[in-house]
């Protein structure tokens, strides 16, 4: 067996804070080479980048998710008994109730509709005159869509409150001081809301064709129903990746800002050139950085050894900037995928792999419809100034954004929009 190369220290958990998405980047150019070994929260890791590693990461009889999530990330971002930490058949199971809700074409669209009626909310509200930050009015907007189509009632003036909470799990991911505690107790209230609402529709004896009735009564390989906390868990699960869908919203307005030529492209465009922008935003810029698995027992790849046990981290943000994978990958030009993509292994910005037997998000779909509708609306349905502000992107900083939050202003309506045309089905790419 060859060492795997290594970065020395007693432990990087704090360069890895400090440096952030290019963590790894830094030291694949330093130690020449798409694999090192390393020390992370007090334990051995090995962090891989690339094609291959996705594939390697992706066999579920080499690797298992139990286990391998930080403590950190799971007390803010996943919870507890969370999809994201099951393996085998309590995964397939599990991950088959998310699939059926956030891949089906019919349950996309209602979801796109509730969202449209969102948009048309804040393009009357931005009319009135003023200046509004995006990346807020985007959270608020899909947070009430997402509560709706799932089933969650929720008073609009309590809107605020849970975007703030469900915002918070995102900022608190893995992070240190006060964002870790905000998130931490803003899981805690969310929870306990949830598993009251789970209590209640549980002593109902009617079962309702939402997403909340689907989960509440759904049950694990030996046909007991989940625990009321671990519903509350997965619903979380669902709400918060869709409030997210808002820092992929503002990281395509600062690309169309940033390149005005791409705004006539899309304005009369077609789907082509926005599912070509739409991916282009998320393979270029951050936001889940990395995704991590333990071995199960030990093996050897490449003449190197996976010990068991061992911790492994894929970065995404790497292997979508690899030069083996793309053309000039620090250039934004979604055009690029008009020549084709590398697939399932390559452009992976929310994990890589098959839907169902991995665990690649089962919202990919979702992101990209929901993107696409925004990018739509801000690329025609409004004309906008984007007063003088600070667009810097903070690589150090996970997760990360445009530093104002994309501040617009003169908003004015260019056209009316029917419900239903901002709307086009992306399932069949991501299936």
């Amino acid at each position: 067996m060859e060492a795997i190369p290594s970065t020395g220290g007693f432990d990087e958990s704090a360069a890895l804070m400090r440096e952030g998405y290019l963590y790894g980047t830094h030291r694949f150019e330093r130690l020449q080479t798409d694999m090192f070994e390393t020390r992370l929260m007090l334990q051995p890791a090995i962090v891989m980048m690339g094609e291959e590693a996705a594939h390697l990461i992706c066999d579920n009889e080499r690797f298992a998710r139990k286990g391998a999530l930080p403590q950190r990330v799971i007390a803010t971002l996943t919870g507890r008994e969370a999809v994201h930490s099951l393996d085998d058949g309590a995964h397939l199971r599990r991950k088959r109730l998310f699939l059926d809700w956030l891949m089906d074409e019919t349950r996309l669209g209602e979801l796109a509709l509730l969202f449209e009626d969102a948009l048309e909310d804040i393009a009357a509200r931005w009319t009135l005159g003023g200046v509004h930050v995006l990346h807020d009015d985007m959270e608020h907007a899909l947070c009430a869509a997402a509560c709706r189509w799932a089933g969650i009632p929720v008073p609009a003036a309590e809107v605020p409150l849970r975007t703030r909470q469900l915002a918070a799990l995102i900022e608190g991911a893995g992070a240190v001081g006060m964002r870790h505690w905000r998130a931490v107790v803003a899981r805690n209230h969310l929870e306990d809301w949830l598993v009251h609402l789970v209590h209640a529709v549980r002593r109902n004896s009617e079962h309702g064709q939402d997403l909340l009735h689907a989960f509440c009564f759904h049950s694990d390989e030996e046909g007991r129903l989940l625990p009321a906390r671990t519903v509350a868990v997965e619903l979380l699960n669902v709400l918060r990746p869709t409030v997210g869908v808002a820092r992929y919203v503002n990281f395509a307005a600062a690309a169309m800002h940033a390149h005005p030529e791409y705004a006539g492209w899309l304005r009369h465009g077609g789907q082509g050139e926005l599912e070509q922008f739409v991916d282009e935003v998320r393979r270029f810029y951050p936001f889940v950085p990395m995704v991590v698995a333990r071995v199960r027992e030990g093996f050897a790849w490449r003449s190197f050894a996976f010990p068991r046990g061992r911790r492994v981290l894929l970065d995404l943000y790497a292997t979508n900037h690899d030069v083996r994978l793309w053309t000039d990958p620090q250039r934004f030009r979604p055009e690029r995928f008009a020549e084709g993509s590398p697939g399932a292994y390559g452009l992976i910005p929310q994990g890589p792999g098959d839907y169902a037997r991995n665990h690649r998000c089962a919202g990919e779909a979702v992101t990209r419809t929901l993107t696409g509708l925004a990018v739509r609306f801000l690329a025609g349905a409004v004309r906008y100034t984007v007063p003088e502000q600070d667009l810097a992107v903070d690589l150090a900083r996970m997760p990360t954004g445009p530093a104002s939050g994309f501040v617009v202003a003169d908003v004015q309506r260019t056209a009316a929009w029917p419900r239903g045309h901002l709307y086009h089905p992306q399932t069949k790419q991501t299936r």
